[in-house]
């Protein structure tokens, strides 16, 4: 098995406790869709055990299952063990400040990155600082969706840097982000 779609499936936590027992026997997928399952912090736990086994994984799919920073922070050890990972989709999760430094303490390790939605986070200005260093480790990103976070002008401001660095980036969503307010 390649490619596994579970999206909008409303497991929530128990049903991610099935889910990790199933990515414990699919170590070649490449390609993993959990959004819109409901899973919470909770469920986030269960599916880091699973997602410990996909290391061929190059594209990850969890948006819409409200994970917070507890789940993010759980979740951020086997996504940084991905050294295939080039697509992550993390958006409307409510990863917070929290959520965001444990997913940048992680980033650096995904040098294959090129594509990643946070959008709908609460991103606010310290988060967007620390992923904005973390990104400077991912010299393959080519996307960056950031749009509708609290980022104001301290946010991005702090993209700043890394943006001048980058030289693959093609396109940075920031919309409705409170930058300049």
């Amino acid at each position: 098995l390649r490619s596994l779609n579970l999206a909008f499936n409303t497991a929530g936590p128990s049903g991610a406790q099935y889910a990790s027992c199933l990515l414990k026997g699919t170590p070649n997928l490449t390609s993993l869709n959990l959004s819109v399952n409901l899973l919470k912090e909770e469920g986030a736990a269960f599916l880091a055990g699973g997602l410990a086994h996909l290391t061929k994984l190059t594209e990850l799919s969890m948006w819409g299952n409200a994970f917070g920073e507890g789940g993010m922070t759980a979740l951020a050890e086997p996504i940084g063990q991905m050294p295939n990972l080039e697509t992550l989709d993390l958006r409307t999760n409510r990863l917070l400040k929290g959520g965001c430094e444990a997913l940048a303490g992680i980033l650096p390790a995904c040098t294959r990155l090129t594509d990643i939605d946070l959008s709908s986070n609460g991103v606010c200005s310290e988060g967007a600082a620390a992923l904005a260093r973390a990104f400077m480790h991912c010299p393959l990103l080519t996307a960056v969706r950031l749009t509708y976070n609290g980022l104001g002008t301290q946010g991005g401001v702090a993209l700043i840097p890394w943006l001048e660095k980058a030289k693959c980036m093609q396109s940075l969503g920031v919309q409705e982000c409170g930058i300049g307010e």
